[in-house]
């Protein structure tokens, strides 16, 4: 008989321990559950965001958007875009400097752009020894047009 209590009382300690263990592992899948809704809800927040708006720059009654670079090589970027204006012109002289974040200028260049007026023309040009992720903004300046 007192054989038989030990073991019931080994019994009812390892369900109790197992019980014990059984609460602590709920309790930590509980917590990891909520840690990747959180993630999710963070993952989900970025996909909602709205994209940043198109770069658009006015200058001397020419609008010029969709103003983006790219890195053509390992050694030059290329800054493309449209340009349109309220009248026509045959042809517009455009300069663009890009800009470091400490307000250096990293490298400028002219282009030229024929039959400029309200269908937007396209321009590209590309600048050597400037990489896109030295680039903190973008100048324009029109040095002619006629």
């Amino acid at each position: 008989m007192k054989h038989l209590l030990t073991i019931a009382f080994a019994s009812l300690l390892c369900v109790g321990f197992a019980q014990s263990d059984t609460e602590s592992r709920i309790a930590e899948l509980e917590r990891y559950v909520a840690e990747l809704e959180r993630r999710v809800a963070s993952l989900e927040a970025r996909l909602t965001a709205p994209e940043p708006p198109e770069p658009i720059y006015v200058v001397d009654g020419f609008t010029f958007a969709r103003v983006g670079l790219s890195q053509s090589s390992s050694s030059y970027v290329g800054i493309v875009g449209e340009v349109v204006a309220r009248q026509d012109y045959e042809r517009v002289q455009v300069r663009f400097t890009l800009y470091s974040a400490a307000g250096g200028i990293l490298g400028t260049d002219t282009v030229y752009v024929e039959n400029v007026g309200s269908t937007p023309r396209t321009f590209d040009l590309l600048l050597r020894g400037v990489t896109v992720a030295d680039v903190a903004s973008i100048g324009v300046q029109i040095e002619s047009s006629r």
